[in-house]
């Protein structure tokens, strides 16, 4: 699958349906497989979110870092280790 070499993560897709809406469209897909820089897993073999340094798009020209992060507590089980 062509990617560009620099991204840490990739994702290859397949289209599944494209939907009209007004002058754009909205491409609906799957996910079929993901690729990822080896030196982003942790021991545990989780992506290290400190180490991906992600960047987010918030909508219009707005973006967002994920250096930030928080655990919202979930009653019907306990959060992983940090």
């Amino acid at each position: 699958m062509p990617r560009i070499a620099e991204f840490p993560v990739a994702f290859e897709c397949r289209t599944l349906q494209i939907v009209p809406v007004g002058e754009f469209s909205l491409v609906i897909g799957q996910v079929v497989h993901l690729f990822v820089r080896d030196d982003l897993y942790d021991d545990r073999y989780r992506i290290d979110a400190d180490r991906l340094g992600a960047i987010g798009r918030m909508g219009s020209y707005g973006y967002c870092r994920t250096g930030d992060r928080f655990t919202i507590p979930n009653r019907l089980s306990t959060p992983p280790p940090s």
